[in-house]
């Protein structure tokens, strides 16, 4: 596991370290050792990011620029590798490819590989097949690499006992558990010990402030289903007030 660690570590270190690259230009996104990285490639990126953590989508928008130059970032680190595994000479066939996609369970349809599923999944990502298995062959490439790193690495005899004492170490541990009930019969509490807990935590005795509210709701429109007027009141009503008319 430490050597695993350590070789994902050294490659930011290795390759970033010596590269060179510009960001951003009229037709790419950043251009590493003459190798760009394309403005499409970068923004479905920054979209796919988006739709697997939709609660990116809440950020305001100077986190949302800092996320845009972070997915960048990582192009351009993983344009760096490939560009390392490119002249390294690094290769994997169609076949090995072939074998690795018809073994995901996901492309199976009653345990055998499907054309149809395998394009429908891959159409879910909002990618093509042509992308999918670029994407592959990347990673396939990529672990290679760290195949390699992982099997020149080199361990002295001291790391290597102390990796074997840490791997096989024993501890013995001896655990009480502590409960009111247990302690019950040895704790005495008096009135003056309660009184001076009070007295130093008045707040945590405190509540809210509350209002009590009690309120008529008058609404014309019931209140006039139970009056009545005669034809006589509003005769009167409108003698007494016939100005206004």
């Amino acid at each position: 596991m430490a050597l695993v660690i350590l070789a994902v570590i050294a490659l930011s270190f290795v390759f970033v370290g010596g590269a060179s690259f510009v960001s951003i230009g009229q037709s790419f996104a950043a251009k590493v050792d003459g190798k760009t990285v394309g403005i499409g490639a970068f923004e479905n990126t920054y979209r796919m990011q988006l739709q697997e953590n939709p609660q990116l989508l809440q950020l305001p928008e100077n986190l949302r620029a800092t996320l845009r130059r972070n997915v960048l970032e990582s192009m351009i680190q993983q344009q760096v590798i490939d560009n390392y595994l490119d002249d390294a000479g690094y290769r994997v066939s169609t076949l090995e490819l072939t074998k690795i996609i018809h073994s995901e369970p996901e492309f199976h349809v009653d345990g055998v590989f499907n054309q149809e599923r395998y394009e429908e999944v891959v159409s879910l990502s909002a990618r093509s097949v042509a992308e999918y298995e670029q994407g592959m062959l990347q990673q396939m490439r990529s672990f290679q690499l760290q195949r390699a790193i992982r099997g020149s690495s080199i361990v002295s005899p001291a790391a290597y006992r102390r990796f074997l004492n840490l791997a096989f170490e024993q501890r013995i541990v001896t655990t009480a558990d502590l409960t009111p009930a247990a302690v019950a019969d040895e704790v005495s509490v008096t009135d003056e010990m309660i009184t001076a807990f009070y007295d130093t935590n008045p707040t945590a005795f405190q509540l809210p402030e509350t209002a009590d509210l009690a309120y008529v709701e008058v609404v014309r429109d019931d209140l006039a289903r139970e009056i009545t007027i005669s034809e006589e009141q509003l005769r009167e009503y409108y003698e007494f007030n016939k100005d206004r008319y």
